[in-house]
């Protein structure tokens, strides 16, 4: 995220607010936010408006006189799909590294290592990967994570740069060794392992000039990544990386579905109204005149002896009516976005994955 974004009343700009919807609307159950900007005071008010369903912890970054609106990794958990009551912490490294642990299912445990790596230079970035290595190796006791997830300020590949280049041979090390150690994987890579995607630096830039005076390409990275273990690896599907929809934000989200193999299988639950829809100027106008219609035939059945007319039967046939005609605008109107935000999607991939293209074009 960029800046701390605010977190009194209800401002469409508010980050939090988007982020407490997209985790209710995508049903995103854990959620690695990096350059959080927290603090206590801050979190509090984010603890005041969204207690019922988000459980905020934070890692502050400290040691400068602007060390709350810069850095921070929050791990958020989401009350409605991750049980809160017993979650531990350890705070790794200061705004960087965030280490939580809480119930999954039954007696299992997850833990997921948030990470906000330095980006101040190579020898910064490899320093986060010695001391999240010595922090293990210190203490024993704590659990290895089952996910390590965040802004890594760093790429593996070359292929994961636009235009493509090797990181730093002291970088890479630092970070095959915490790999190995914690035995993780990439888990978009293992399942796209030729496949072309950026994380960050989507958004067009100025124009940049090269040396030779020509404009260079828009440059671009994976350096938001999913680490996981093994046997999550062989649970997980749906690797992801899409625009999360929030206001005030330069990378894309990076997300997978994990299933845990003792869950019992659950449906999709009760149908509720989708919220483009209760925003929907022809659905609000037919919930309008339907109401009133049935507050004056509810109105009339006082003191009348018609038993099939009662304000119960009006009532239901009122919500009956309004639920049928919300489904027939679910229907015309998201297939519609659905489809034209997936062809977008598709069209970027493609571009990304065109080896006939220059980096330029890209």
């Amino acid at each position: 995220m960029n800046g701390g974004a605010v977190v009194e009343g209800d401002s469409a700009a508010n980050k939090w607010m988007h982020i407490n919807q997209m985790m209710r609307d995508d049903k995103i159950g854990i959620l690695v936010v990096g350059e959080a900007h927290l603090n206590e005071e801050r979190r509090d008010k984010l603890d005041k408006l969204f207690d019922r369903r988000l459980d905020i912890h934070f890692s502050e970054n400290v040691g400068d006189d602007n060390a709350v609106n810069s850095k921070g990794v929050a791990v958020v958990l989401n009350k409605n799909y991750v049980k809160t009551d017993n979650v531990k912490t350890w705070n790794i490294i200061p705004g960087q590294a965030l280490l939580v642990q809480t119930e999954w299912h039954g007696d299992k445990t997850v833990t997921v290592l948030g990470v906000y790596a330095a980006n101040e230079s190579n020898k910064a970035n490899k320093r986060t990967w010695d001391k999240i290595r010595a922090f293990f190796r210190k203490n024993p006791s704590a659990p290895r994570p089952d996910f390590m997830a965040g802004n890594f300020n760093m790429v593996e590949e070359p292929i994961d740069r636009l235009p493509p280049r090797d990181e730093a041979l002291k970088v890479t090390n630092a970070f095959d060794k915490l790999k190995l150690e914690l035995q993780l994987y990439d888990g978009w890579r293992e399942t796209y392992p030729d496949r072309i995607n950026y994380t960050y630096g989507h958004k067009k830039r100025k124009e940049r000039l090269g040396k030779n005076g020509k404009p260079k390409p828009n440059p671009q990275s994976r350096i938001d990544r999913i680490y996981v273990t093994a046997e999550i690896l062989e649970n997980s599907r749906e690797w992801r990386i899409e625009d999360p929809g929030l206001v005030d934000t330069d990378h894309l989200l990076v997300s997978a579905e994990i299933s845990c193999e003792e869950a019992p299988a659950v449906g999709k639950g009760r149908w509720t109204i989708p919220e483009a829809i209760l925003k929907d100027e022809e659905f609000l106008s037919y919930v309008e005149v339907e109401g009133s219609a049935a507050l004056s035939r509810m109105n009339a059945t006082v003191g009348s002896t018609d038993k099939t007319e009662t304000v119960q039967a009006v009532f239901k046939e009122m919500k009956d009516n309004i639920i049928k005609k919300a489904k027939s605008r679910q229907k015309k109107l998201i297939p519609a976005a659905i489809q034209k935000i997936n062809l977008l999607a598709k069209e970027r991939e493609e571009i990304l994955n065109d080896t006939q293209r220059s980096d330029k074009d890209k």
